[in-house]
């Protein structure tokens, strides 16, 4: 079974089996092996990760779990920290218009997961990103999930915590959000972006045997090699693809011009990413409209706007 993206994040994470810690010691610091976040537990927890079948192919999800429920000295029952890296086309934190949407989703999505009742949400951002931070009441009164919801580029971070309700909004559940910090720019996560580009690949074409090869024949050759460098001017752009890459921009490009799509090809200096396009427009309503109708109904792959100012 195929999960929708809203629920990625929750189909397994309440399944996994909690692996008691015989002792409580001093905070411990977890840094990511990219070196991009970092985070204080109260000890070291467990890792793992799964690979998720969802609507928009497999995707990996990361968990880092501290059980505290054992120690016998902690205000809370479990710690938690998921994340997991989209498509940069399905989600990214750029696509202001579906942010909403998508944060909309993860909440419900979240509710729903354990059965519980919301009985707050507010708000936040670390750094330039957005988030959410939200409080769930389980099993009607027995327990306080506390929840934030950070999405950098194309990134989801969820932190948890889950406590017993007399003991709600103590000191440890506010170190352990706060603790939360990231630490380098994503430079080192767009160097591992190419599985999310081979699925923008494949999603924007109908046959992989299709794909053109890397090379000088002239019926994948641009229109106009002006293209391949070109920056963006102020508009809203119906775009296909994202990547950091621009070998891998460029195969796309050919390959939808191929298929007889006007696609046009530019770089965003601003965060290094290479964007296919199939139209631009000098307004958001017009744009939406085009994505709506699909072009016309000659384009049944993924599309969304981006609004360059």
């Amino acid at each position: 079974m195929k999960l929708s993206l809203f629920h990625l994040f929750f189909a397994i994470a309440y399944l996994l089996p909690h692996q008691g810690f015989a002792q409580s010691g001093a905070a411990y610091l977890y840094r990511s092996a990219q070196n991009d976040f970092q985070i204080n537990f109260p000890a070291k927890p467990e890792e793992s990760t799964q690979q998720v079948n969802t609507e928009i192919g497999t995707l990996s999800l990361n968990l880092l779990i501290y059980d505290a429920s054992n120690t016998g000295t902690d205000e809370n029952l479990v710690y938690g920290l998921t994340y997991s890296d989209y498509p940069p086309e399905a989600v990214n934190s750029e696509t202001s218009e579906n942010l909403n949407n998508f944060f909309r989703g993860s909440i419900d999505g979240a509710v729903q997961n354990v059965q519980g009742k919301l009985l707050s949400e507010r708000k936040i951002q670390i750094d330039q990103y957005p988030g959410r931070e939200i409080k769930i009441d389980y099993q009607d009164g027995k327990a306080i999930i506390r929840m934030r919801f950070y999405l950098v580029e194309s990134r989801m971070y969820i932190l948890q915590t889950i406590t017993e309700t007399a003991k709600d909004n103590n000191l440890f559940i506010s170190r352990f959000l706060e603790s939360f910090q990231l630490i380098k720019n994503r430079n080192s996560i767009k160097q591992e972006m190419s599985r999310a580009e081979e699925l923008t690949m494949m999603r924007n074409k109908p046959n992989q045997s299709q794909l053109p090869p890397q090379s000088t024949n002239e019926t994948f050759r641009p229109k106009t090699s002006k293209l391949q460098s070109a920056t963006s001017s102020k508009g809203y752009y119906l775009t296909a693809g994202v990547f950091s890459n621009q070998n891998n921009a460029s195969r796309l490009m050919n390959s939808l011009r191929s298929q007889g799509l006007d696609a046009q090809l530019f770089f965003d200096p601003s965060n290094r990413y290479y964007y296919v396009y199939l139209g631009k427009f000098s307004t958001h309503q017009a744009a939406d409209q085009a994505k709506a109708s699909r072009l016309n109904g000659t384009y049944n792959g993924s599309l969304w706007i981006k609004e360059v100012r």
